[in-house]
């Protein structure tokens, strides 16, 4: 098992966060899984294959956090074995403008600091009002092979949120209630896998509120459905933090 990362490492410089594949070659660490080519993914995420649940903490140093620090999340096991850090990288001016809706790339990164995989997002407009600008999400590889996309699609009641392959095939999807609460109460979104029966869940933990800083929305859990290889786990997992930034994000 990975060990424990005792400091927060610095994000590198920011980069483009539109939704598009860049050429490069593949290097070292990274493995096919489940094959193909677009399916090459750093070895270390195979650890996910043989975890039922992955728990996602915020770190108390970001909670609540300015341009001068970033986003940064722990994610565990359910023993609380450290698996990966996630740390997001944006502008200052996104923050500022954009708040919750703004652009950003998550990097997840093993115990050497190595980026293993990436959760893009361009600026999307926070109203269902527009379905002409949903929500979306890119997860891609740092060498930039697209492994997949998660996907908001219009509808009255609830949020709807679709898991796509490389090739944009249907793989999950997961529906909020019509008024998803935010505040005394934890909240469960259910994944249903498209090509089986296999359920999931993603829980967002009410942990109350702090008297310094707001920790209200600070941990979820994402429990994976029955025999999912290891490429959907990651795509669930970037479909639990761009939850987090739809609902729950407040910087």
């Amino acid at each position: 098992m990975l060990g424990t990362v005792t400091e927060q490492p610095r994000p590198s410089p920011p980069e483009s966060t539109e939704l598009h594949r860049m050429d490069a070659e593949p290097g070292r660490g990274y493995e096919g899984l489940d094959g193909g080519r677009n399916d090459l993914i750093h070895a270390d995420l195979g650890v996910l294959k043989h975890t039922d649940r992955v728990n996602v903490q915020q770190t108390v140093e970001s909670v609540g956090a300015g341009c001068d620090v970033t986003n940064t999340y722990i994610l565990t096991t359910d023993k609380g074995e450290q698996l990966f850090l996630a740390i997001e990288e944006t502008s200052c001016c996104s923050r500022f403008w954009c708040g919750p809706a703004r652009a950003f790339r998550i990097s997840l990164r093993n115990h050497n600091g190595e980026d293993v995989i990436r959760f893009v997002r361009p600026t999307r407009c926070d109203a269902c009002c527009c379905p002409c600008c949903m929500m979306e999400l890119m997860v891609q590889t740092p060498i930039g092979d697209v492994i997949g996309y998660v996907k908001q699609t219009w509808s009255l009641f609830g949020v709807v949120l679709k898991i796509e392959d490389s090739d944009k095939n249907p793989l999950m999807s997961l529906r909020t209630s019509c008024c998803p609460c935010r505040c005394f109460k934890d909240m469960e979104v259910q994944v249903e896998c498209i090509a089986t029966d296999g359920v999931g869940l993603i829980r967002k933990q009410w942990g109350s509120r702090k008297q310094d800083v707001n920790m209200d929305h600070e941990t979820f859990n994402i429990d994976f459905p029955p025999g999912l290889d290891t490429k959907s786990r990651v795509l669930l997992i970037g479909a639990a933090f761009l939850m987090d930034y739809m609902f729950f994000e407040m910087t």
